[in-house]
């Protein structure tokens, strides 16, 4: 087989090409060194102890749905409704754990879980039975939506100036149809 001479230019763009990467030769990339901005311990979700009163009214609530939906013959919604009645006594029976976050250069830590900043939105702080909450929208399918609880007021401040120069900060936000059914529905089960 015949010899093929190379052009000297192409010759050396065929080296170029075919170069070993940094990582092969031992050679350093710089990377950026994560710093932590700020971080704190919470409760990892808000934590309500309820009394016989709210059971008893969620007991009664349940029975005559349940009436109900014997009378139309809908047994597996009996099983759904009897499923979120268990959760709801669990998770109001069971105190929850102490998880830690953080806020970095690179992003939001939360219970050893990173979100980079490219998949984080906006901001906003609720409150709820006297508990401040930070709320982070998220570009992702699931979690849709960050909620950390914040226990101490002085760290909201903290929280606000290491998050803003990342995220957009919602000081109104409008809340969805969804949260006000639930906070109304759960008013009405704590008041009687």
């Amino acid at each position: 087989m015949p010899e093929v001479a190379l052009d000297s230019n192409l010759q050396s763009a065929v080296v170029e090409k075919t170069a070993t990467p940094p990582e092969m030769t031992g050679g350093v990339i710089p990377v950026e060194k994560i710093k932590t901005l700020l971080e704190w311990d919470s409760l990892s979700r808000l934590f309500i102890p309820r009394d016989k009163k709210y059971f008893s009214n969620l007991g009664i609530l349940i029975l005559i749905a349940g009436l109900v939906l014997i009378f139309f013959k809908e047994f597996v919604i009996i099983l759904v409704v009897l499923a979120l009645a268990f959760v709801t006594y669990a998770l109001s029976t069971v105190p929850p754990e102490k998880i830690h976050h953080k806020i970095t250069s690179q992003g939001v830590v939360s219970a050893d879980h990173s979100y980079g900043w490219k998949e984080l939105k906006d901001f906003w702080f609720t409150e709820k039975d006297g508990i401040t909450i930070l709320q982070i929208n998220t570009v992702l399918r699931f979690p849709a939506r960050l909620i950390i609880l914040v226990d101490r007021p002085a760290t909201k401040e903290k929280i606000t100036a290491n998050l803003s120069p990342f995220l957009h900060f919602n000081e109104t936000h409008q809340e969805h149809w969804l949260d006000k059914v639930s906070s109304t529905l759960a008013e009405k089960l704590n008041s009687r």
